[in-house]
């Protein structure tokens, strides 16, 4: 990876960090130049020693206010564009023993989408569920406001009392989009006093981890990695305890525990930057909780943003996490000919590289 820093016109410094040095010839050690293009658009290059490699300054939305809002379509939009939902994650299922987790939401991607610059258009949030409800959907209508562009499920809540199954995680096939992964399905409490842990939240790349399933008295299940798909995001089962790795950005499970101890709350997803600041991604589900119904039993650990299903165990904690909307996109915006970049000092940029085949996310 390199850091390339340049002033332009009257502006503070930029880091700009490369992460496909191969895959436009830069190479680590050398030092390149950063210049702005003559054409009217938002355009930078890199001058190697042989070409230029341009470059598109892209602008990421995060919409994190739950239930219904109004999303304003910024002045610049242009294309290329994508836009990713993930719905809230399910609660826990509390038993007449052991307890389930909940399971997380699934992650849908659209690209592309024509809006009129300006316009309001309908944004819908997932709430996360609390013990015995499921998580919300997260959902965007298209340019006429009536047709949805995309939609991400919400992961569900438990069922059952003894034994008590694992919710069930937000449904790709109920979803809409051109690229949908279901979120990871809670673990279950067979016959147990322990609880399970929570499904893990989908991410574009892969399904949620699964919720480890509660095993004897043993301990709970560890939650599901977020983004982390399967076995390796998956929760291992009471008697190892251990949450799934979450991946490509998408946060890990959290720990399931020992008897009479509360169940680690899921890690929170990183794989997007907002231009204004901040991280999101796919969150791990909630750990497990040990034995339920002994005294001073622990809680089930929540479910984390975004996504994450909540761990069964106790009598409060176990929730699952909110959904999220993430809107990126290339501005087309006129830009002045002496190359300076209308963008706040401490704003955040994300870098695609244009080849003859289509952009690339670096």
């Amino acid at each position: 990876m390199k850091l390339i820093r340049r002033k332009l016109r009257g502006r503070k410094a930029r880091t700009f960090i490369f992460a496909c040095i191969p895959a436009i010839g830069l190479l680590v050690g050398h030092t390149y130049s950063l210049t702005v293009d003559n054409n009217l658009q938002r355009k930078f290059w890199i001058q190697t020693p042989d070409s230029r490699v341009p470059i598109v300054l892209s602008v990421v939305i995060f919409i994190t206010t739950t239930g219904a809002s109004t999303w304003t379509v910024p002045v610049d939009w242009g294309t290329p564009n994508e836009i990713d939902a993930i719905g809230g994650g399910g609660g826990k299922k509390q038993g007449s023993n052991g307890d389930a987790g909940g399971g997380g939401g699934a992650c849908s991607q659209v690209v592309n989408q024509n809006y009129t610059p300006g316009a309001g258009r309908s944004a819908t949030v997932g709430a996360g569920g609390a013990s015995a409800n499921n998580g919300g959907d997260t959902q965007l209508l298209q340019n006429d406001n009536a047709t949805v562009a995309v939609l991400a499920k919400g992961g569900q809540t438990g069922a059952g009392s003894f034994p008590v199954t694992g919710g069930p995680g937000g449904a790709s096939g109920s979803g809409v989009g051109t690229t949908r992964n279901s979120g990871g399905t809670g673990g279950g409490a067979p016959s147990t006093n322990s609880s399970g842990g929570g499904g893990g939240a989908a991410g574009p790349e892969a399904v949620g981890g699964n919720g480890g399933a509660a095993v004897g008295n043993t301990g709970g299940g560890g939650g599901g990695g977020g983004n982390g798909g399967s076995p390796a995001g998956d929760g291992q089962p009471g008697n190892i305890r251990t949450g799934g790795t979450g991946a490509n950005g998408g946060g890990n499970g959290g720990a399931g525990q020992v008897p009479n101890v509360g169940g680690s709350a899921g890690v929170a997803g990183t794989k997007w930057t907002a231009t204004a600041g901040g991280t999101a991604g796919p969150g791990g589900g909630g750990g497990g909780s040990g034995a339920n119904g002994g005294s001073g039993e622990g809680n089930g650990g929540g479910g984390a943003l975004y996504g994450g299903g909540g761990g069964g165990g106790g009598t409060a904690g176990g929730a699952g996490a909110q959904g999220i909307l993430v809107i990126i996109y290339t501005p087309f915006t006129p830009l002045p000919r002496l190359g300076t970049m209308d963008v706040a000092d401490n704003a955040v940029v994300n870098l695609y590289f244009l080849t003859a085949i289509g952009v690339h996310r670096a």
